[in-house]
């Protein structure tokens, strides 16, 4: 099952660093799911995408996650895929076969 705990476990074996911020860059804040307008003005989720920056500007390799089999079904793909792009950061998404596909601007 995926769930925070098995996930940092095995990042754990494979050597990768788990870091979790989904009070940052989760889709439910105060236990509702507001709208990606609602999100894009909320401090916290920006606090968020400003850490992601950082984390590239240093160097790291990230892969933002979520329990969606399918990345078009995440709100990670319309929000913070997409908010990245914007800012020009290259964003790829993996494909429900593992294949890599480059994400493509949406119309918001």
């Amino acid at each position: 099952m995926f769930n925070r705990n098995n996930l940092y476990l095995q990042a754990e074996v494979e050597k990768i660093e788990y870091i979790f911020k989904g009070n940052e860059l989760g889709a439910k804040f105060n236990g509702c799911y507001p709208s990606y307008e609602v999100l894009r003005k909320c401090p916290d989720y920006w606090q968020g995408i400003k850490y992601l920056i950082s984390m590239l500007e240093t160097g790291y390799h990230i892969a933002v996650m979520c329990c969606e089999s399918d990345y078009r079904n995440c709100h990670r793909y319309e929000l913070i895929g997409e908010d990245m792009f914007q800012l020009g950061y290259e964003v790829v998404h993996i494909g429900t076969k593992g294949e890599l596909i480059p994400h493509k601007r949406l119309t918001l």
